[in-house]
Parts: C-alpha cells; sequence; structure tokens
C-alpha cells in the first residue's frame, strides 16, 4: 500500500480560501470492492492532449525534474512544447502545441539529456507507464561494408530491417556522401539477441558479402525477464552496461569515430542536416555540470 509523504508544519497551518480550491460535484459514495468505470466520453474528452505527446524516460538513471525541464524547455520551446510533466515512477511526459511539431522533435531523435540517453516514444491509449515492462527500444546503428545498389531508401530500409524494425537514416547515409558506413536508426528487442553480422547476397558478387553492425549505444538488458532498464544478473564491480554482448563487437567509442575530441565528434556525428526522419542527439557532457547545461545544442537548420 503507498503511503503519503507527510505534510510540512507550514503546510498543515496554512490558510486557504475558497479561491484556491476547486469545489468537486457531489456525488454517491461507492460501495467498497467497487471498480471504478472511466466513460467513454471521458476518455475522449482529454484524447487530443494526449495525441500530442510523448512519453521520455531513462534506462537505469534518473534526473532531476528541474535539469530535464531546464533542458527540454531550452531545446523544444522554440518547437512547440507547451508542458513538461513528470511521473513517480521516472516517466516524463511532454506535450507539444500540435502533433506535428510533437511529431518532428521525436524524429529528431535519439536525444541526450545531460548525457545521458531520454527515450522517447509517442502517447498511445493503451501505454502502461512501467518501466519494467519496456520490450522496445530505439537505437543507432552503422552498418559497415553495405553495397552501394542498397544506398537507397528501399535498400537502406531492407539492411535495417535485418538488425531491427527500421525507423530512420540520417542524410549523408540517405544521400551516400558518407560512404564508409550506413548510420540506420532501429527498434529492438529485448527478448530478440543483438545482430552484429548478417549476409547479403546478389548477383554481383560470387560469395554473399558479410555485413558488420556496430551499435552506438546498447541499452542494458535482463536475460531473465526479457525487458530493458536492468539485469538480475548479480553483477561486481562496475555495472555491465550490456549483460548480453558483453563479451561481443563492443560500442563505437571515440576511436571509432576519429580523432577529434568530444565536442568536435558530437558535432561531426550528430549535427549533421537532417531529412525530416532523422536528427541529432543533445549532448550535454559533464562541463555544463551547474550550469544547467547552458550549452545544449538545438535542432539544426534547416
Amino acid at each position: 500500500m503507498s503511503t503519503i509523504k507527510p505534510s510540512s508544519w507550514a503546510e498543515r497551518v496554512r490558510v486557504s480560501d475558497s479561491n484556491s480550491r476547486c469545489t468537486l460535484e457531489k456525488l454517491s459514495r461507492q460501495p467498497p470492492g467497487t471498480i471504478l468505470q472511466i466513460p467513454n466520453d471521458m476518455q475522449l474528452a482529454d484524447a487530443e492532449d494526449w495525441k500530442r505527446s510523448m512519453i521520455g524516460f531513462f534506462v537505469s538513471y534518473k534526473l532531476p525534474f528541474y535539469v530535464v525541464q531546464s533542458i527540454a524547455n531550452r531545446i523544444w520551446k522554440p518547437h512547440g512544447l507547451e508542458k513538461t510533466i513528470v511521473l513517480s515512477n521516472g516517466f516524463m511526459v511532454f506535450r507539444f502545441s500540435s502533433i506535428a511539431q510533437m511529431e518532428e522533435v521525436l524524429a529528431r531523435g535519439p536525444w541526450m539529456f545531460g548525457g545521458k540517453t531520454i527515450l522517447l516514444q509517442q502517447w498511445k491509449p493503451c501505454f502502461k507507464f512501467d518501466r519494467n515492462k519496456i520490450k522496445s527500444i530505439p537505437v543507432w546503428a552503422r552498418l559497415q561494408g553495405l553495397p552501394f545498389p542498397l544506398w537507397n531508401k528501399q535498400g537502406l530500409s531492407m539492411a535495417a530491417s535485418m538488425v531491427g524494425r527500421p525507423l530512420a537514416s540520417d542524410e549523408a547515409t540517405l544521400k551516400g556522401s558518407r560512404v564508409e558506413y550506413a548510420r540506420v536508426c532501429i527498434e529492438i528487442e529485448a527478448d530478440m539477441p543483438l545482430v552484429h553480422h548478417f549476409q547479403v547476397a546478389s548477383t554481383l558478387t560470387e560469395e554473399p558479402i558479410t555485413i558488420d553492425v556496430f551499435y552506438e549505444w546498447k541499452p542494458s538488458r535482463c536475460d531473465s525477464c526479457k525487458v530493458f532498464g536492468h539485469s538480475c544478473r548479480p553483477q561486481k564491480g562496475k555495472d555491465i552496461e550490456n549483460v548480453e554482448v558483453e563479451n561481443q563487437q563492443p560500442e563505437v567509442k571515440g576511436s571509432d569515430m576519429g580523432t577529434h575530441n568530444q565536442a568536435e565528434r558530437t558535432k561531426d556525428v550528430h549535427h549533421q542536416k537532417s531529412t525530416h526522419e532523422e536528427g541529432p542527439r543533445i549532448d550535454t557532457t559533464k562541463e555544463n555540470k551547474g550550469k544547467e547545461n547552458a550549452n545544449t545544442s538545438v535542432l539544426p537548420k534547416e
């Protein structure tokens, strides 16, 4: 049973008048054990507000609300953000002025707040705010060795489907202006193993071509529960970021991204001009701590 936090002395002795209260409807008390049924018209009344909202949460991490609100207002206010709501279980609700503005921001992800990836998804009528039931997550992956016939929207979608559910690609990939790897955003499932290699066959080659897959970020995953966000395995020392792929191919680290420093790497990889399907991550590094992330990046100009 949940308990209510004791109120302070100031709250208990505070005097309030009728202007600070909302009078509720005088309904009859329902018998004990009655299940409250929400009327259909009441469900539809707020549906439009929720349709232009997206749900966010951090996996295995939690930022203070004032930090999340400060960053969200700074980067999303110009793009229609109206309200930020935080729930007790760590989920956050970001409400926008329109569905189009919300979808635009959502499509430009993944985003980072305070150096931590914030997972975002559009609200759905049956959405359950349960961190222990996160079964799918969007991540960015790099496909190395992709044959040139696949460097188009249909081909990239086919290649991405070998790794997860295709969501987006960056502009450099779609235009073929960077051919050392194809960068795609995919949705991975907690009950499916990560794919690190797959093969492509065509009449242009005698043998199938092996494509290497590198993930820019791997969420923690529980082998037992088949969900993201935690691990039931006992861990010694530092937390293992991904227990399933601990001894497999590593994530894309600094050495994989060139010899630039962190700020330059962020600019090179995540500040490319985006298509309507893809966008940068927001990386607020430790140097910004205490400054309310004053140098948080914003959406690139079209």
